[in-house]
C-alpha cells in the first residue's frame, strides 16, 4: 500500500487579489498477490489491486464577501464579465471578477484489478494462461456556472446595471457524472 497527498493554492487570473483556487489531491495504491504451488508442475498466482485518485478544486475568498453579493440563492458570489472576451488583443476589455465558473469540481477515479495466472511446466515446455479483470469507476462533478455569470456588453451597461445575459445552472440540476467500464482479458502463451 502506498499513498501520496498534495495541496496547493493558485491565485486566480484576476487583477484583484480577491479569490484564490485551492487544489487538494490524494492518490492511493494497494496490491495483494498470493501464489500457491498446486503440484510440482503447476503454479497458481492470484492478485488484486486498487488504485484511487481523488482531486478537489474550489474557489476561496481572500476577503470577506457577504451573501448579499450572491447571484444564486444559497451559493457564493459568481462571475461578472464585461466585453465579449474576443476583442482585438484576445482578452476582455475589463478583467472578469469572481469565481472560476467551473468550480467547485471533484474528480474521483477508482480502478480495481483482479488477475489469476496458472503456469504449467513439463520438461523444457511452459504453458501460462490467465485472466485479468479491470473495473473502472470514474466519478466527476464540474459545476458549470453553478454560482451564476452576469455578462455585460461594455462598461456603460455594467454601470447601468443592465446585463446582456445571465447564465446559471438550473435549480436542482446535478453536474455529477459517473462513468463505468469493465474489461475482461484472457490469455494463453
Amino acid at each position: 500500500y502506498s499513498f501520496d497527498s498534495d495541496s496547493h493554492v493558485n491565485p486566480t487570473d484576476q487583477n484583484l487579489p480577491v479569490f484564490s483556487q485551492p487544489n487538494t489531491a490524494r492518490r492511493q495504491y494497494s496490491t495483494l498477490q498470493v501464489s500457491a504451488i498446486v503440484s510440482p508442475t503447476l503454479l497458481n498466482s492470484f492478485r488484486f489491486a486498487d488504485n484511487r485518485t481523488n482531486q478537489l478544486t474550489d474557489t476561496d475568498h481572500n476577503v470577506p464577501i457577504g451573501p448579499e453579493l450572491s447571484f444564486v440563492p444559497g451559493q457564493e458570489m459568481g462571475i461578472i464579465q464585461v466585453g465579449s472576451g474576443q476583442l482585438q488583443g484576445g482578452s476582455r476589455a475589463i478583467q472578469r471578477l469572481g469565481q472560476n465558473q467551473d468550480n467547485p469540481r471533484a474528480m474521483v477515479y477508482n480502478l480495481f484489478q483482479w488477475g489469476d495466472d496458472l503456469t504449467w511446466v513439463k520438461g523444457s515446455h511452459t504453458v501460462k494462461t490467465g485472466v485479468n479483470i479491470e473495473r473502472i469507476r470514474d466519478n466527476s462533478t464540474e459545476s458549470q456556472v453553478q454560482r451564476g455569470v452576469y455578462n455585460f456588453n461594455n462598461l456603460a451597461t455594467l454601470l447601468a446595471g443592465t446585463p446582456s445575459v445571465f447564465e446559471a445552472q438550473g435549480v436542482g440540476l446535478n453536474q455529477y457524472r459517473g462513468h463505468r467500464q469493465t474489461a475482461f482479458h484472457l490469455y494463453v502463451q
